[in-house]
């Protein structure tokens, strides 16, 4: 991992003689079991509080805004990208620790930028790593993976840091695809799929599906964006137990 400085968290607790001071941690989980497990992890240590746990998104962003914590660990179901933005505007705001369903080093890098201090993925995530993570950011530090740092080093470009994933969904658009389609055929959710869009259309600056899609293909055409349009998709695979056939052209056969 790579550390990078960053701004210190922002309550009065005193600092003791031994290092900085004790934090207070808050959660903003949509699904509860994935909440209950992140504050399990976080509860009986002596550097942090935990000071809440916020599971409704519709109260996210008002629940952000309002928090009191040092830190929030904030999950990609619960308006990541919102809180982030607002995060930044906020001169006392909590630190984000963004704790993701995929944490590619793009999708790290994209992160990052939008305000970031430590990127997680959910579905290999330990104790210790969070725990860890939790500890960087107590003590002022900024952390990514060497991976983020040189996408973070990359020319730009419109759709530059943008994850893997991301581009097969931008792909995919360009096609025709249904978001209920690429969710299937990425096993990923239906939601999943549309953070990922909203995040490509907050790039490009447009909104909704049929102008993105008409905003990636001229951007293609002109030679703006690198999206791998030729490849074709092959075969079968089986997505949440059901087998899905895709023609060769990319067409959509169903499920089997």
């Amino acid at each position: 991992m790579v550390e990078l400085p960053h701004k210190t968290s922002n309550t009065s607790h005193t600092e003791g003689r031994t290092g900085p001071r004790v934090v207070s941690v808050e959660v903003f989980a949509a699904r509860p079991i994935v909440a209950d497990g992140l504050a399990g992890w976080l509860r009986d240590s002596p550097n942090w509080t935990l000071s809440g746990i916020v599971t409704e998104s519709s109260v996210a962003i008002r629940a952000f805004h309002d928090s009191l914590a040092d830190i929030a660990i904030v999950t990609d179901d619960m308006h990541l990208d919102a809180l982030l933005g607002l995060g930044r505007g906020l001169a006392t705001g909590p630190i984000v620790i963004a704790a993701c369903e995929s944490a590619e080093p793009d999708e790290e890098a994209y992160l990052v930028r939008a305000g970031a201090a430590a990127v997680l993925a959910l579905p290999t995530l330990t104790r210790a790593q969070l725990t860890r993570a939790v500890e960087d950011v107590r003590q002022g530090r900024r952390v990514l993976s060497a991976e983020a740092l040189t996408t973070l080093m990359r020319p730009d470009e419109p759709l530059g840091d943008l994850s893997d994933r991301q581009r097969e969904v931008a792909r995919f658009l360009m096609k025709g695809r249904s978001v209920r389609w690429i969710a299937e055929y990425l096993a990923v959710s239906e939601s999943t799929v549309k953070t990922h869009m909203a995040r490509i259309e907050r790039r490009l600056g447009v909104s909704g599906r049929e102008p993105l899609a008409e905003e990636l293909t001229q951007l293609v055409r002109a030679g703006d964006i690198q999206l791998d349009l030729d490849r074709e998709l092959r075969g079968g695979r089986f997505v949440h137990g059901r087998e899905v056939r895709v023609s060769q052209t990319g067409a959509d056969d169903g499920p089997i």
